[in-house]
């Protein structure tokens, strides 16, 4: 049996709610992700999304760690 929390790790996020959640900007997520202060995010056809666990990693241990818990 699947708990909430589970089913919240797994939940992709966008780059919108990415922000919301980090208190960013959606050009710093860019930003961010894109020199590995933050986890790559998933592509998923045209789309890219991160992992609600990634994100929730990087905020236990802070954006500058990130390269630490991404997902290759």
């Amino acid at each position: 049996m699947r708990t909430k929390a589970m089913e919240n790790a797994d939940q992709l996020m966008t780059v919108k709610e990415v922000a919301q959640t980090l208190r960013l900007s959606e050009r710093t997520v860019w930003r961010f992700a894109d020199s590995g202060q933050l986890p790559r995010p998933v592509a998923l056809g045209g789309s890219r999304r991160w992992r609600r666990s990634d994100i929730d990693a990087v905020m236990r241990c802070g954006c500058g760690k990130a390269r630490a818990v991404a997902r290759s």
